[in-house]
């Protein structure tokens, strides 16, 4: 079965209960369970979402993703890393233990 409705998929990780996927334009798109913020949609509902959904913030050309167990995170194409969901062990690599909702920049 086809996911989606176009067939530019160019690389795709799958979490513990959550996918996410880059298509050939660079855009995100992440599908499954939201309980912890890890699909990156910043809209504050923790609802799943069955069909993939773009991950708009921040807007760019996407270049790798892997998805955890409640968390992901990607690399832009210009090298930045981000990361979203569970951050209970400290995960996201933001120096706390807040899980966040949309992807937040990961600096050293």
């Amino acid at each position: 079965m086809q996911v989606g409705d176009t067939a530019d998929w160019i690389a795709v990780s799958a979490g513990q209960s959550h996918t996410c996927a880059i298509k050939i334009d660079g855009s995100l798109w992440c599908w499954g369970d939201n309980s912890k913020g890890q699909l990156g949609l910043g809209d504050g509902t923790p609802m799943n979402h069955p069909m993939p959904t773009q991950v708009n913030d921040p807007a760019g050309n996407w270049y790798q993703v892997a998805a955890g167990a409640g968390y992901t995170c990607g690399i832009q194409s210009a090298g930045s890393l981000w990361c979203w969901g569970d951050n209970s062990k400290g995960q996201l690599g933001d120096g706390s233990t807040i899980g966040r909702t949309k992807p937040i920049l990961v600096s050293n």
